[in-house]
């Protein structure tokens, strides 16, 4: 059963283990634009809801560019807006 609820998406990234406090802290000041969830060493899920995934999306790719974080994956989408883009179900990254 995944962890997310309905209307919730999930980002999957991979940072250097130093930057993790960093990236929390971007994530913080961006005025709840997502929650991070430490998965291990520099693996983290950022959890957010539809209507702020785009302005998240937009931030990790400037993250990606400037601090060379990796994403991942573009994580679940639960609720009745889950696409084919999204993975549900045994790859939920907080199940």
């Amino acid at each position: 059963m995944p962890l997310l609820g309905s209307g919730l998406v999930a980002r999957n990234v991979r940072v250097p283990a130093r930057e993790v406090v960093f990236v929390k802290g971007i994530l913080d000041a961006s005025n709840g634009i997502g929650v991070v969830f430490a998965v291990r060493g520099g693996d983290l899920v950022i959890a957010t809801t539809e209507s702020l995934v785009d302005e998240l999306d937009r931030l990790l790719a400037d993250l990606v560019v400037e601090e060379g974080i990796e994403l991942m994956s573009a994580g679940p989408a639960v609720g009745p807006v889950a696409d084919a883009d999204h993975c549900d179900g045994p790859c939920d990254p907080l199940a």
